[in-house]
């Protein structure tokens, strides 16, 4: 399996599906206008859950997309 991180198409169609999927609405505050679909386990260390859409919850925009990082 490669740890090369997929961007593009896959990942941009996997963040409209999840924002359609929770109708806009943070994960983690209740609110509306969520536009990021973060990760609960890092695809740095779980590179297999990269396109899992059960590892995105929806966020409203973060500077950075990890549950747990320290800038959350």
């Amino acid at each position: 399996m490669s740890t090369k991180r997929r961007t593009g198409r896959a990942a941009q169609a996997l963040a409209r599906s999840i924002i359609r999927r929770d109708r806009g609405i943070c994960w983690r505050c209740g609110h509306p206008g969520a536009d990021t679909a973060g990760q609960v386990l890092p695809v740095k260390t779980h590179p297999h859950l990269e396109l899992d859409p059960t590892n995105r919850p929806l966020l409203v925009g973060e500077r950075t997309n990890v549950l747990g990082s320290r800038k959350f």
